[in-house]
């Protein structure tokens, strides 16, 4: 086979007529010819330019030793416009009914994501313009190819070869004239008739990909992925003293060195001898987690890649903790110990984990699943209400490792491995919605009393008591910004309270009701921090200490901060307010008569809070001063008299498919109209004044 014996279909996308009345309009009007034509002349025997799928479907099928050039003429880097030509080049591989075809993309378009797409979409190749002609003469191997393929797979052990009847001349003359219509009405019957379940199913799928395109342009800004990868051995020793400290905070990290820390937590894992198979490479996960970096909203205060990579960083400590990082302590591990819970835990599941925490909240909107339900978004409506977010940054996910090649870890889609991989994955992000957060506490409890009372003949369901460790650890590490060193703890806090007044902002310019946990003029600082802790983080981490002992430090910090915070709201300025500058030395000596255990997370923290025997730490991005605030006071109403608390406001914790009645009339709990505020229509616990949770955006 060599080019002289091979034609080319140039097939460009049909483009609207202008209506016109003309008596002689039977006649066809020649498409334009493109300015490679002389180049394709030059190499193949014949050359051929049409407008029209029929005609090129019909030669094709008549001329086994064709090329199908798909022209995306002016091809602008527009989503609309890309989404459009790789529809078009889509269904012109769904159509042609002879897999031993290429069908080659030319366009001028050097988008590496539009490249992507049209390979995925089923193309073989892709061609930039302007067309060179040493490249031109490469292009007869495809074809090639194809037919190699499909010989090693054909059943008969043979594939259609070009006789001498069939094959074209050398001295052919080329043509820029439209290929003579040919229609194959069986065809088109058969692709038609509803009750073919194949081409329906392949039509169904076609149609599936679109939409979650068309989800992504919506949800997503990506942007082109830049950065470098070389990272000195001094600066990954300094990034991985970071990422093995509970006092990590990535607000003193650039957006390239967050990636670089991605990559660290990453690397024991993957080097596991176990994962071996699973043959990722530096690059390719260097490329993924630029991409998904970029899917992340850096305008949003909490919700952004620094979030993502903090709930990573706090997973990879918590299994550095609990001994299950580095996994050689594993294999040195005396086997006459008795065995612990996150013994339970393999490489892949931790693999899966990982991927779960950078991913849980992938191209978050900012605001929370009830604005999205209450505003009947096409998200909600798509995931009915249920776990909207959730669901969706876990779709976003997999769509990023199918992009990048991840979908092929465990064997690829559709073995039990990959499968058993994916349900870890998806079931530890849909573990974060904190409408599921009370039910989450109740199984983590049911399964330390499981495991704490099982015996040796004991039949344990590894798989969900796996699934359910994970779920914990996940859950930990997404509300974490609370049990972190007190100043982090405090940025953290201040992050996440100006995205609830941003999303209150949003209500009250669309008209929409006001949750109170969006209320500028409700949200005090120190006040939804106390309530947080105490209602929804201490209950959590405790019940996850009586699982796994070694989380005791994170719940020592919680109560830790916990009094710090009560601190600061009894301690008030001339002006009446609370403040957040500390009080080094009389917290210092609270400190020192405090029943907190001496953990390494403690002692960690004294360090960075004890200035009384240390020299004065250099400048950090968390001294907060004077300013700032009275800033921070006034922006967000904080004056006036404090509220005791005796109870979290039951709303704070509700799910919104709760079928819980507060009275005989009330069954929909789903928006916060139902309660006024004030009259007798309020669930228990509610009351007028600050609002203390923060659980409903986590």
């Amino acid at each position: 086979m060599d080019p002289s014996h091979c034609t080319v279909v140039i097939l460009q996308p049909p483009t609207p007529q202008p209506f016109m009345i003309d008596d002689d309009n039977d006649q066809k009007q020649a498409p334009p010819q493109p300015c490679y034509l002389s180049t394709l002349q030059s190499v193949f025997a014949q050359v051929s330019v049409t407008s029209h799928q029929t005609e090129a479907l019909a030669w094709i099928k008549e001329h086994p030793s064709t090329l199908l050039l798909l022209d995306l003429d002016d091809q602008e880097d527009d989503s609309l416009d890309c989404f459009a030509s790789i529809s078009w080049v889509s269904s012109i591989v769904q159509h042609a009914e002879d897999d031993n075809v290429p069908i080659i993309v030319c366009s001028s378009n050097g988008n590496p994501s539009f490249m992507l797409d049209c390979i995925h979409a089923g193309a073989a190749d892709y061609i930039l313009k302007p067309m060179r002609l040493d490249v031109v003469k490469t292009l007869f191997l495809a074809l090639h190819r194809r037919r190699s393929h499909s010989k090693m797979h054909d059943d008969q052990g043979s594939s259609p070869a070009l006789s001498s009847d069939n094959a074209i001349s050398p001295v052919a003359t080329t043509t820029d004239t439209p290929i003579t219509p040919t229609h194959n009405h069986h065809h088109h019957q058969q692709y038609n008739d509803d009750s073919n379940l194949h081409l329906r199913v392949k039509d169904l799928l076609e149609k599936d990909s679109r939409l979650t395109k068309v989800l992504l342009d919506t949800y997503t800004s990506m942007s082109p992925i830049t950065g470098d990868t070389y990272l000195s051995s001094d600066d990954a020793k300094q990034l991985q003293e970071k990422v093995d400290s509970w006092c990590f905070s990535p607000f003193e990290l650039n957006h390239q060195d967050l990636i670089h820390c991605v990559v660290l937590m990453f690397s024991p894992v993957l080097s596991c001898p176990s994962l071996d198979h699973l043959v990722i490479t530096q690059e390719q996960l260097y490329d993924f987690i630029g991409e998904l970096s970029t899917i992340y909203h850096d305008g949003n205060p909490y919700h952004n890649f620094a979030h993502a990579v903090d709930v990573l960083q706090c997973s990879y400590y918590t299994l550095r903790q609990l001994g299950v990082l580095p996994f050689d302590q594993q294999q040195h591990r005396d086997p006459s110990l008795p065995t612990k819970p996150q013994d339970l835990l393999r490489p892949i599941d931790v693999l899966a984990l990982f991927i779960a925490a950078i991913g849980h909240d992938a191209a978050h909107p900012g605001v929370n699943n009830l604005f999205l339900i209450n505003s009947a978004t096409p998200l909600a409506l798509l995931y009915n209400d249920r776990s909207v977010l959730e669901s969706f940054h876990s779709m976003t996910l997999f769509q990023i490792m199918k992009k990048h090649g991840l979908d092929q870890i465990s064997g690829g889609a559709g073995t039990l491995n990959y499968q058993e991989f994916r349900k870890t994955v998806v079931t530890s992000i849909l573990a974060t919605d904190m409408s599921l957060h009370n039910d989450y506490v109740t199984k983590i409890k049911e399964q330390a009393i499981r495991l704490q009372n099982r015996s040796a003949t004991t039949k344990v369901d590894e798989e969900q008591e796996r699934l359910l460790l994970c779920s914990a650890i996940i859950k930990c590490a997404d509300i974490s910004n609370v049990a972190r060193p007190f100043l982090h703890s405090t940025k953290w806090a201040e992050l996440l309270v100006e995205e609830f007044a941003c999303q209150g902002d949003l209500e009250k310019e669309l008209g929409m009701p006001v949750s109170p946990f969006n209320d500028r003029e409700k949200l005090v600082l120190e006040d939804s921090q106390i309530g947080f802790i105490r209602f929804v983080a201490m209950g959590l981490f405790q019940q996850v200490r009586e699982v796994m002992q070694e989380m005791s430090f994170a719940v020592d910090q919680l109560e830790s901060n916990l009094e710090r915070w009560e601190n600061r709201k009894h301690t008030t300025h001339d002006s009446g307010v609370s403040t957040l500058v500390d009080n080094d030395e009389q917290e210092n000596q609270q400190d020192s008569t405090s029943t907190v255990t001496a953990t390494k997370a403690k002692t960690m923290f004294d360090r960075e809070s004890d200035t009384s025997t240390s020299p004065a730490p250099a400048p950090s991005p968390y001294n907060i001063q004077p300013t700032t605030v009275e800033f921070i006071h006034s922006r967000l109403s904080m004056e006036g008299p404090p509220n005791e608390m005796t109870s979290m406001p039951t709303m704070a914790m509700k799910h919104y498919t709760s079928p819980t009645k507060i009275d005989d009339q009330d069954d929909d709990l789903s928006t916060l109209s139902h309660f006024p505020a004030s009259g007798g229509n309020q669930p228990p616990g509610w009351h007028d004044g600050p609002v203390y949770c923060q659980c409903t955006i986590q």
